[in-house]
Order: structure tokens, then C-alpha cells, then sequence
């Protein structure tokens, strides 16, 4: 019964060690894909085209006018904000 024991406890020993082993292989594979994709972005040029941001605005917010500020001062040179409203009556006009 011993040996039993003996056996399945080296047995399950070594598969948590291959496991470890594998699992940090993964790690270093993971960590040199994610590097070179990082450095190829900075390599890239600027993204072109036109955007369109939607903003829809209802009620008085009360960092309304901090949200949209953030929205004005996208990295993006050709870009427009479009805010929508329910009515010319809104608070958020």
C-alpha cells in the first residue's frame, strides 16, 4: 500500500512540475509576442480617415460638461463629435 502511495504522490509530483514548466514557457512566449507587437506599433504611422464620435447627451449631468471637454480633446487629428439630443428643450443643450 506504501508503495502505492509512494508511486502516485512522485507520480503527481512531477505532473504538477511539468505543468510549472509548461505554464512558464507559455509566460515567456507570451511576454515576447506581446514585446515585438508593441514595438511594430510604434513603428506604425498614424491611423487615417475621418471618425465620427456619437455623443448622446440627456438630462444635466453633473460632470456633463468634464465628459464632453474629454470628448473635444481626442489625439485624432480628423475627427467630429456629434451630440445628440431628445430636444431642443434638453437640459444638456
Amino acid at each position: 500500500m506504501e508503495s502505492v502511495l509512494l508511486a502516485s504522490s512522485l507520480l503527481l509530483g512531477f505532473v504538477t512540475m511539468a505543468q510549472a514548466l509548461l505554464l512558464a514557457l507559455q509566460t515567456w512566449e507570451h511576454r515576447r509576442y506581446v514585446r515585438s507587437g508593441m514595438a511594430t506599433l510604434k513603428t506604425r504611422r498614424k491611423a487615417v480617415g475621418h471618425a465620427v464620435v456619437f455623443a448622446p447627451c440627456k438630462g444635466a449631468d453633473v460632470r456633463l460638461e468634464e465628459n464632453l471637454r474629454a470628448l473635444l480633446r481626442q489625439d485624432y487629428h480628423d475627427y467630429e463629435v456629434v451630440f445628440i439630443v431628445e430636444s431642443a428643450d434638453d437640459p444638456a443643450c
